[in-house]
């Protein structure tokens, strides 16, 4: 069962356990805040003390913004038999599960380890993606093939009224074995599906980056090559100390 939605204006959604909760989450709810835009978190079996963290960061995000809001949910389920790996995949995949349950307006999903360096618009096409071309897709990643790298999960827009392309996903992803890049076959499938049904808008480098450059919009982290990274620590950093009230406050 799933306690929580978003707020019905357009907002950014990010998904996570515990562990990603506590490491990544200040970033993106300052991040988020300054950019004046609402935010989303969903947490997967959270503790009591986690629930009581999220309280913290909703207290953070309104004290670096007024005008807008951050929410909140969460879920309690059953995944103590799936291994390390799995797990893994299952916490990146959750936001596409459980965005169709909790989302009440148009929508961007993203990874909980993004930084949001600019206000990010609302659309006005159905569905947003970041495709992949070139050397990328040629190479392949197995056992999906080069589906698994054509498009991007990073960062996925869609509208409430297109909200059967991530139903569809969803559907997908419920249908199959955790492994790694499910989630962006299960996109190919869906935009295959509907892609002369909706009006898509395709991403690029300056919407999505993981380089970290100057002049870009969403800095998404890549695996654990972000936490040596000095310019993502650096602005993470930057961001996490704009959070002025005290944690032990809420905890």
């Amino acid at each position: 069962m799933i306690i929580g939605n978003t707020t019905e204006e357009f907002t950014l959604l990010a998904a996570c356990d515990s562990v990603y909760l506590r490491k990544y989450s200040k970033g993106l709810v300052a991040s988020s805040a300054l950019a004046g835009n609402n935010l989303h978190l969903h947490v997967t079996n959270p503790s009591e003390s986690d629930l009581k963290y999220i309280d913290y960061l909703k207290a953070a995000y309104k004290s670096l913004s007024a005008s807008h809001v951050m929410t909140s949910s969460y879920d309690t389920l059953p995944i103590a038999h799936l291994n390390d790996d799995e797990k893994r995949c299952f916490y990146a995949c959750n936001r596409f599960i459980v965005a169709p349950e909790i989302v009440r307006g148009d929508v961007l999903i993203i990874d909980i380890d993004s930084l949001i360096m600019y206000h990010v618009e609302n659309l006005r096409e159905d569905i947003g993606l970041y495709f992949r071309t070139g050397d990328v897709i040629r190479s392949g990643v197995p056992p999906w093939g080069k589906k698994a790298k054509i498009i991007m999960a990073g960062s996925v827009y869609c509208k409430l009224k297109s909200m059967d392309f991530i139903i569809t996903a969803r559907n997908f992803i419920n249908q199959k074995e955790m492994v790694w890049h499910v989630d962006q076959v299960a996109l190919w499938i869906s935009y295959k599906q509907y892609k002369k049904q909706f009006n898509f808008k395709s991403f690029d480098h300056r919407h999505l980056d993981w380089h970290f450059m100057s002049d870009t919009l969403i800095w998404s982290g890549k695996n654990k090559s972000k936490d040596s990274n000095k310019a993502y620590m650096r602005k993470y950093r930057e961001f996490e100390s704009e959070i002025k009230i005290k944690e032990e406050d809420y905890l």
